[in-house]
């Protein structure tokens, strides 16, 4: 896994407040880059 940047958050904020994510809801959506930490 990677140190995320604003910039990979900004993406999924993007996605989220557009009508392209009218279908999503209640989801939890995690923008971790793969890292998991108990």
């Amino acid at each position: 896994p990677k140190l995320g940047r604003p910039e990979d958050i900004a993406w999924m904020a993007l996605f989220l407040a557009s009508e392209r994510s009218c279908y999503v809801t209640g989801q939890l959506i995690s923008v971790s880059g793969g890292a998991y930490m108990p």
